[in-house]
């Protein structure tokens, strides 16, 4: 129902990828998955967490104690994202 990826490197842990299927939303799953996936980190002793975020759940992320620290873009072909 629901999938997450965790990359890390260089002191930190980054999340990506955090999706639920739209029948299944509203039940928990993409706070759950995303709580595994930091908790996982913290396992691991990285300290710093990484996320990019669709802005559509800015304020998801924000209610887990994420905040903005900075801004980014994602370029490439435009056929060649599909998220």
């Amino acid at each position: 129902m629901g999938k997450y990826l965790l990359n890390s490197g260089a002191g930190m842990a980054g999340i990506h990828g955090v999706a639920t299927k739209p029948e299944a939303r509203g039940r928990g799953i993409a706070r759950a998955l995303t709580v595994a996936a930091l908790s996982s980190a913290v396992d691991d002793g990285y300290k710093v967490g990484l996320l990019h975020s669709s802005p559509m759940a800015i304020t998801f992320y924000q209610g887990l104690g994420f905040r903005d620290v900075a801004e980014s873009a994602l370029y490439g072909p435009p056929d060649g994202f599909h998220l």
